[in-house]
């Protein structure tokens, strides 16, 4: 899901607070507008391979799967590294059987969820009647939160198996909270 707001704060002349602020007050508190831009996203499909080829294709098949829920898998740090199935999950898999490609089904599993919030403040002063001065502070990824990519998904390597080795590549989001800020002098 995908989002967009747009506010124009209530501060300043003929506003709801500070209506009758002086002039040279309302320059610098009336007419702020705020901007969001957000993105929520369910995880990504992750098929569990097993990393052998059991059903005579050059291709890794699917792993055995022997629990009923599905809907497993939270990001979790460790001393060692950043984690998504619990020890008592990875139980739940097991090499598939020669001639079989594995029950544990293409794509019925989910990485990490992705979100990010971007904000925008900007203001319009007028400095003369035909000049105005343009302000404008972004901040992306506002939150400050790492969105991890899906996790190793071969079971053949038990050490790395459910382990998330890297941040979501995307347009925004993936790094540490980035802040700018622009003046425009519009004429």
């Amino acid at each position: 899901m995908n989002f967009l707001a747009s506010y124009a704060l209530p501060f300043g002349r003929n506003k709801r607070f500070l209506t009758d602020a002086p002039a040279i007050v309302n320059k610098f508190i009336g007419d702020w507008d705020l901007g969001v831009i957000g993105i929520l996203q369910s995880g990504r499909p992750l098929p569990i391979l097993s990393g052998r080829r059991t059903a005579g294709s050059t291709a890794s098949q699917l792993a055995d799967f022997n629990g009923t829920d599905r809907s497993m898998g939270q990001v979790r740090v460790q001393g060692n590294g950043v984690f998504y199935f619990l020890p008592d999950e990875i139980s739940r898999f097991a090499f598939a059987p020669a001639g079989s490609v594995g029950s544990s089904g293409r794509n019925n599993f989910r990485g990490p969820g992705f979100y990010n919030l971007d904000l925008a403040l900007s203001k319009k002063i007028p400095l003369t009647e035909r000049f105005k001065l343009g302000f404008r502070m972004e901040m992306f990824n506002a939150l400050n939160k790492a969105n991890f990519d899906n996790p190793n998904n071969n079971f053949s390597i038990p050490n790395s198996f459910g382990r998330i080795t890297a941040l979501v590549n995307g347009s925004s989001g993936n790094g540490a909270r980035v802040m700018q800020a622009a003046l425009r002098l519009d004429f």
